[in-house]
């Protein structure tokens, strides 16, 4: 028995090299039920064919009844009905045979479908190849664009090959039918056969044939056309208020999202705001030292921008030095640790930076780097605001990201750290000018105590012994250094109401 391999879903090879299809599952069948066994021989058509005229089988599987075939086979009798088609591309015009002159037609070897074309358009220009399927990879690469094959393994291919959707059909007008066929005289077999296929009914080859063939209705192109041009009647306006409903829908979340954000952006300000005036209002501004306010406000930065965790204060002695008076999430070995000029950053603006712990930065002792480096924790980004006053800068104030966070610095936060870097030059301002007024305080007092002992020798010298007294008893009594301080002037000054009004000495 003798099958075209490449035939589907009648004839084909399956992904794990087993002969699969209609015609398989009936020879299994016509063996349960004659008892006979039947090998098949699965082989290209044309060979098929070659194998039948030289007698080397008994019979040829899915073959059609030609009248030149008739010469040389005998068949049974019908078994499954089968359509054929000429295929083309969609661009191209085509609705009859006269239309394929101008085109390369692709057909297999032996097929029956080349007579038919031929008789109805002698001037085709056939291309011959061995199989269906190396018809179809052509239509692919476009080296055809039109070819004749049954429907069955058309579909199959076309689907296979995902060109389903690329090529038209145009059915050709003539009914054909699969057949079993034996070479002519060979009545034994012939007789065999139909005795076998006896035991078929029509009902029984149908149902055998439905677990591969899959039918694609044809429809004439206007038909489509016509629907197309009522959908978008029928659907036109719907669309356009579709669309502009989703338009409006669109732009109102838009509006929405953005009314969010701004609003979520105005609270966190107002928030900020409000928590920087409630802390900075109760801060006892001229009693404070320089390193508790700065500690006070590093704290209160890293409150207002948690993504920051780690924070530092830098400030400027009189020799240029810059000098780490506070720290938060570093080691506090660090606190003095002094930057030479030309080790620090030049940053004139509140600025975005990773640089802070740059392994490679210029440093102008690779042991003071290495310190740094060793005792601050891992840092992704820094925000740096430079504290002024007079026109100079007195110092840095520091944010830094941990390394292992994702979040990073805002526009939003460098505007917030500037407002801090405001409420630390204020700072700087007042005790700068509580400084100078304290010393002219203290110049005047020293004046007047010279002025008491110039008129009574019995005080010279008893008013800085008395200080002096007075200062250790209140260092021994842990007074703080306020205290200390309003009770040394105190004591220095007990004598000043000694002055004779007159201006003469008693």
């Amino acid at each position: 028995m003798v099958l075209d391999w490449d035939y589907p879903p009648f004839t084909s090879i399956d992904e794990n090299g087993r002969f699969v299809g209609i015609s398989v599952d009936f020879w299994k069948r016509f063996e349960e039920k004659t008892g006979i066994q039947v090998a098949l021989i699965p082989m290209e058509w044309s060979m098929a064919h070659q194998v039948m005229l030289r007698k080397e089988a008994e019979v040829i599987d899915t073959i059609f009844y030609t009248p030149e075939r008739d010469q040389y086979l005998d068949y049974t009798r019908p078994l499954f009905p089968i359509t054929s088609s000429i295929y083309y591309h969609k661009n191209l015009p085509i609705s009859s045979f006269q239309d394929l002159t101008p085109h390369v037609v692709g057909a297999k070897e032996k097929d029956a479908l080349i007579d038919i074309a031929l008789k109805e358009n002698p001037s085709i220009k056939l291309r011959l190849y061995k199989n269906y399927s190396d018809i179809v990879k052509a239509a692919k690469k476009r080296e055809i664009q039109v070819f004749l094959m049954d429907d069955p393994p058309a579909n199959y291919h076309l689907v296979q090959h995902q060109l389903l959707y690329e090529f038209s059909r145009l059915p050709i007008p003539v009914s054909n039918s699969f057949y079993l066929a034996t070479w002519e005289g060979n009545e034994k077999v012939l007789t065999m056969i139909n005795e076998g296929l006896s035991k078929f009914s029509d009902e029984e080859l149908r149902e055998l044939s439905k677990r591969y063939l899959v039918e694609v209705e044809q429809f004439p192109p206007w038909i489509w056309k016509a629907i197309v041009f009522l959908l978008i009647i029928a659907f036109g306006v719907f669309a356009v208020l579709v669309m502009f409903n989703r338009l409006l829908k669109k732009r109102i979340a838009q509006a929405t999202i953005k009314l969010q954000e701004k609003n979520r952006e105005l609270e966190e300000a107002r928030r900020k705001i409000l928590k920087t005036i409630e802390v900075v209002a109760g801060l006892p501004f001229f009693e404070m030292e320089e390193k508790d306010f700065f500690a006070r406000i590093l704290d209160l930065a890293l409150e207002v921008i948690p993504k920051a965790r780690y924070g530092s204060v830098l400030l400027f002695g009189e020799d240029g030095k810059g000098r780490l008076v506070v720290l938060r999430g570093h080691d506090e070995r660090l606190i003095g640790f002094t930057f030479e000029k030309q080790d620090l950053l030049a940053l004139d603006e509140a600025r975005i930076t990773n640089k802070l712990l740059d392994p490679h930065r210029p440093f102008s002792s690779p042991e003071n780097l290495r310190k740094l480096l060793t005792l601050s924790s891992p840092i992704a980004e820094s925000l740096f605001v430079p504290l002024r006053w007079g026109g100079k800068v007195f110092g840095h104030l520091d944010l830094d990201i941990p390394l292992e966070s994702t979040e990073r610095f805002t526009e939003t936060d460098v505007e917030t750290m500037k407002n801090f870097a405001r409420i630390c030059d204020a700072f700087h301002a007042l005790k700068t000018s509580v400084q100078k007024e304290s010393a002219f305080l203290e110049k005047l007092l020293m004046v007047l105590v010279k002025t008491l002992e110039y008129y009574d020798q019995y005080t010279r010298g008893h008013s800085e012994v008395s200080a002096r007294y007075a200062l250790k008893i209140a260092r021994t009594l842990h007074f703080d250094s306020t205290a200390t301080r309003r009770l040394y002037w105190a004591t220095f000054i007990h004598d000043v109401g000694k002055i004779h009004p007159s201006g003469n000495p008693q």
